[in-house]
């Protein structure tokens, strides 16, 4: 599968996901995305620093020790999940599910580890 199949179909089997965003958190810019509706380039632009503040911040160093980095990270807003994976591979890189409020967030960090290597896998 190509980079851009696998994007597509990652969303397509989180049946309570919005959209899907892979970040370059460097350049903080959405390298690539899916969505089931158009999302505003305001959005994509927020999550691609949110991205880059949540895993190359100073506030979000360490899940336990200081040599532990953290690799997911969830902000639960009124409406929706904003599920945030650094790639293991290129750590610089990650990507969002957005989602609906409703969705399993067990499922949905489950379904974040089997995308994030098959991301790895098309890259």
């Amino acid at each position: 599968m190509s980079f851009r199949e696998v994007i597509e179909a990652g969303l397509d089997s989180a049946p309570d996901c919005i959209a899907l965003s892979y970040i370059d958190m460097r350049a903080r810019l959405v390298l690539n995305s899916a969505s089931r509706t158009p999302l505003p380039q305001e959005l994509l632009d927020r999550v691609a620093n949110v991205a880059a503040r949540l895993f190359l911040g100073p506030a979000f160093g360490t899940a336990g020790t200081t040599s532990e980095k953290a690799d997911q990270a969830a902000i639960l807003g009124s409406r929706h999940i904003y599920l945030f994976q650094r790639m293991q591979t290129l750590p610089d890189h990650a990507f969002c599910l957005f989602c609906e409020r409703g969705a399993d967030a067990a499922g949905l960090r489950r379904h974040a580890l089997s995308l994030r290597a098959r991301l790895a896998h098309a890259l």
